[in-house]
């Protein structure tokens, strides 16, 4: 059996017409003026494909592009040069399921599991300072844009710093408190709370005038966010970010930055509503060290709704916010509810 193909010398681009056989354990191919042959041994088989033709890399430096795949894949099988069962699997449309299947099932794995535990690891390595510098260019990033000075009086300022500052010396024992800065902002944001990383703590002026005269329901929302701050919610955000990034990258390669944004802001949302649950539990075991009826956040939340809609209150704003990507605020203020009874 012979089959046609382009021969080239592996000096110049111009292809001479050949005729390809194997014989006596040997490739033969014959030219125009001359017969080549080498040692079926020597040479290295291209794998099959579904599509496109094979080339052949030969030991002088010389290549053969088949025109007819099958041809040379039946003039590979007759010299017992068989597909590896890596090329057999590619040649399966079972095979090609069953390994799209584990790569879904791996990727899932990855993300529900592997990032997480990954990225929690990393931050425990990470030394604090970080998370200030972090926290710093994020507030220096937004400042203009986001912020204007604090409408709030000093005074009510001055008093709601303290109460936090005692409900935190209760809750935590010696050497044991989360280091944090409590800022008050004038904003778009509406009626918010955050913690960046480093422990600065934003609260705008709407949570205070929604808050009103109620100083423990406000004390719950920032017990919330002090539980983002000891756990390190922002830096282990950040860190999960990246690592889906870098892994899409990777598995994706050098494809739009719309394409490979698009697991990083999955990976947000889905990590934020754990982060939140966690954050919760932190702000029941604070309040109720002090004193304080959970109760009062289960409060909070029916007046978020009743001011501004369970969907406004679940809006994102992008960072750790108490009403960013959380989960549904009825299942909080039952959360709230039963920590109180």
């Amino acid at each position: 059996m012979k089959l046609a193909a382009d021969w080239f010398d592996g000096r110049q681009a111009r292809a001479q017409p050949a005729r390809v056989s194997q014989a006596d354990r040997e490739l033969v191919i014959e030219l125009d003026d001359r017969q080549i042959r080498h040692p079926m041994a020597a040479i290295t088989w291209p794998e099959r494909t579904r599509n496109g033709s094979r080339i052949l890399r030969l030991p002088d430096g010389s290549s053969l592009h088949a025109h007819e795949d099958d041809a040379w894949h039946r003039l590979a099988a007759a010299a017992g040069i068989g597909d590896s069962w890596i090329v057999r699997l590619q040649q399966s449309t079972t095979g090609i399921l069953v390994a799209l299947t584990l790569l879904l099932a791996t990727g899932a794995g990855l993300y529900l599991w592997g990032v997480p535990a990954l990225s929690s690891a990393v931050v425990h390595l990470v030394p604090h300072a970080v998370d200030e510098r972090v926290g710093q260019m994020a507030i220096e990033s937004i400042e203009a844009d986001m912020f204007s000075p604090s409408e709030t009086p000093p005074a009510r300022q001055q008093a709601i710093a303290q109460a936090l500052a005692l409900l935190v010396a209760r809750g935590f024992g010696p050497g044991e408190a989360p280091g944090y800065a409590l800022a008050f902002r004038a904003s778009p944001l509406g009626a918010n709370a955050f913690a960046l990383p480093g422990g600065q703590i934003i609260v705008t002026d709407d949570m205070v005038r929604l808050a009103g005269d109620d100083t423990e329901m406000l004390l719950g929302v920032l017990a919330h966010e002090i539980g983002h701050v000891r756990r390190r919610h922002g830096m282990q955000l950040l860190t999960r970010s990246v690592l889906i990034t870098a892994i899409t990258g990777i598995a994706m390669g050098d494809l739009s930055s719309l394409v490979a944004s698009a697991p990083l802001l999955l990976g947000q949302l889905g990590y934020s509503r754990d982060h939140e649950r966690e954050a919760d539990e932190d702000a029941i075991e604070l309040l109720l060290a002090n004193g304080i009826s959970p109760a009062v956040m289960a409060r909070f939340f029916e007046r978020v709704i009743a001011s501004r809609g369970d969907e406004a209150a679940s809006s994102a704003s992008g960072f750790e916010s108490l009403l960013s990507s959380h989960p549904p605020s009825q299942e909080r203020i039952e959360r709230f509810e039963a920590a109180a009874r």
